[in-house]
């Protein structure tokens, strides 16, 4: 924007009491004003905008192998000889397969609750990649026999949603009467 030379024309700056002294003031602020709306954008938004988050890739559980089965109802006193599954004393072993999505995973798998463990407990998978996951451990000392026990797998990796869904569950089940309680065993996949 060019200020217009007769606004800012001066007449006499040296004269105490000049009336220039206010042209040269107003001269001055509409300059300011010029360079301010210049830089500024006149009243633009200027901001500057956060780039938006990459998408984080997606990973899925599908029914995995392990006898075909996906529960075993037992007596108490059997499955807490159960340590760790696929007990191949039962052909029971349920698992769910881990399948990457587009993108390389390097995971770690854990357990929501104390009462079992998971394996494997970290591993690397190419994208559209898969692995089984299981459970490596059953503590019957924090396992609630008359009651209802569940807990489920949790993956995470880098660039990938948190995943969950695989669940483990040890239940109160009724049995034949004098064998003493039974428990239900079993995995779901979604």
């Amino acid at each position: 924007m060019r200020i217009p030379r007769a606004f800012c024309q001066t007449w006499n700056l040296r004269r105490p009491g000049s009336r220039s002294r206010i042209y040269v003031a107003a001269c001055l602020a509409l300059g300011v004003c010029s360079l301010s709306f210049a830089l500024v954008g006149c009243g633009k938004n200027t901001s500057v905008s956060t780039p938006a988050a990459p998408a984080l890739a997606t990973a899925s559980f599908s029914p995995g192998g392990g006898g075909g089965m996906s529960s075993l109802t037992i007596p108490l006193s059997r499955a807490k000889q159960i340590t760790s599954l696929p007990d191949q004393s039962l052909g029971f072993g349920p698992t769910c397969t881990l399948h990457a999505g587009s993108a390389p995973m390097v995971f770690t798998a854990g357990s929501s609750s104390t009462w079992f463990g998971v394996t494997p407990q970290a591993g690397n998978l190419q994208p559209n990649g898969t692995t089984s996951i299981g459970i490596s451990t059953i503590i019957w000392d924090n396992v609630v026999t008359g009651g209802v026990n569940n807990g489920f797998v949790i993956v995470s990796a880098p660039g990938y949603n948190q995943l969950t869904g695989f669940t483990f569950y040890i239940r109160a089940a009724n049995g034949s009467p004098g064998q003493g309680p039974y428990v239900t065993i079993g995995t779901t996949c979604p």
